[in-house]
């Protein structure tokens, strides 16, 4: 399967190669092949986004990270060995590769882990202020690069972690923290307008979106197709997790 990608990789850099150097007036296709080669492109851009997601850490990859951290001792090695390098290199890793809703999930454990071991970081003040630092900052990369394109899935039960993890950080919260509380908060109050647009123009809201399950498109593993209805400006997402929309 390796050398199957690689191979897929090596035609597809020299055909774009091919096509870089090609004027359109200089085509000598049909329309009906231009058509047909643009569905190939889209299709191929769809299996892409979802190698990237599978190629990038996950939630669960965080979780089980975090479940064998339970019972740690040493709180300085806790960040400088575990917290911190799990923020700069499976975080950071999602937001280089543009999926910002990856990062938002895996960011949401991470700071339920910290709240729910606070007791044991006293001594440790000034690293937690740190990592709570690097990781509002990630937040925040996060949240504005879900506002820069056109589409978008979401779960929402993520947005109610998140804010709900903010809000319990007691004394470590600041500034940049708040802030994020608010776009959090602005988030959710548009998924709930666009939720109740979409009851008053005749569609139905699962039990499991009422109780904060997908509001709209599919989860983070994106198999489910995205209604066709027309997105408020503003709240909208980017890279792999965004990209996926129904085909017509």
């Amino acid at each position: 399967m390796a050398g199957l990608t690689k191979e897929i990789h090596e035609a597809t850099m020299q055909t774009l190669t091919k096509f870089n150097a090609l004027e359109p007036k200089d085509a000598q296709v049909s329309l009906e092949q231009l058509k047909e080669l643009k569905v190939c492109a889209s299709q191929a851009c769809d299996l892409l986004d979802n190698m990237i997601l599978h190629a990038l850490p996950s939630r669960e990859t965080i979780q089980k990270e975090l479940e064998s951290l339970s019972d740690f001792k040493d709180v300085t090695a806790l960040f400088e060995t575990h917290l911190i390098p799990m923020l700069s290199e499976k975080v950071e890793k999602a937001l280089e590769a543009e999926v910002p809703f990856r990062v938002l999930s895996m960011l949401a454990p991470i700071l339920q882990f910290f709240n729910s071991h606070q007791s044991k970081m006293e001594g440790s003040e000034e690293v937690a202020r740190k990592f709570i630092q690097h990781w509002a900052e990630l937040l925040g990369e996060g949240l504005s690069m879900m506002g820069v394109t056109d589409d978008f899935e979401i779960d929402a039960t993520v947005f109610h972690e998140l804010l709900s993890a903010v809000q319990n950080v007691g004394i470590f919260e600041d500034d940049s923290l708040n802030e994020a509380a608010e776009q959090l908060e602005g988030f959710l109050r548009q998924y709930e307008e666009d939720g109740q647009e979409f009851e008053e123009y005749g569609g139905e809201i699962s039990d499991e979106e009422e109780d904060g399950g997908v509001v709209r498109g599919s989860s983070e593993d994106g198999d489910a197709e995205i209604e066709e209805q027309e997105e408020p400006k503003g709240k909208r997402g980017n890279g792999p997790e965004a990209k996926r929309r129904k085909k017509t």
